[in-house]
């Protein structure tokens, strides 16, 4: 089980629970795989995903959670692709859902020796942009969701 996919259905799930309009069943879904993840990984991890659940768009929480869950134990692997399964069906079913987690945050942090072009970026609910360049970094037309979801356009 891939520890990437892991922490980005836990970033979605965060963002979800936030949402008040997301069906019951996909919050039950997204808190049984914070069980799991509890369970296999610890208190600390547990700790981590409330502060992550708190403000879903924090880098430092991110970072926290993502020091937690850094290797899948092989024992537990199944039962976490179970939850994490339930949790990602549940969010496919869910239209509401599966727009706040398109609004979700975008964060870029670049190191660039070159050239790099961001271009049509929509729906985004923040962008957080950390940057060191030697080179040129352009992002262009950024479309912005407005409170309540509705996209502002380009």
């Amino acid at each position: 089980m891939s520890v990437e996919l892991l922490l980005t259905t836990l970033y979605a799930g965060a963002v979800v629970s936030a949402s008040a309009v997301v069906e019951e069943t996909t919050k039950e879904a997204y808190r049984a795989l914070k069980d799991v993840v509890a369970n296999v990984f610890g208190r600390k991890a547990q700790r981590a995903v409330d502060r992550l659940d708190a403000d879903p768009s924090s880098p430092e929480a991110r970072a926290e959670i993502a020091s937690c869950v850094t290797d899948v134990p092989e024992e537990d692997a199944d039962e976490l692709r179970s939850k994490l399964d339930a949790f990602r069906a549940a969010l496919e079913r869910d239209v509401p859902a599966r727009a706040a987690v398109e609004r979700a945050q975008i964060d870029l942090d670049l190191d660039v020796k070159g050239n790099v072009l961001l271009e049509d970026i929509q729906n985004a609910g923040s962008i957080g942009v950390k940057t060191r360049s030697d080179g040129d970094f352009t992002l262009r037309r950024v479309g912005m969701a407005r409170p309540g979801g509705k996209d502002t356009g380009k």
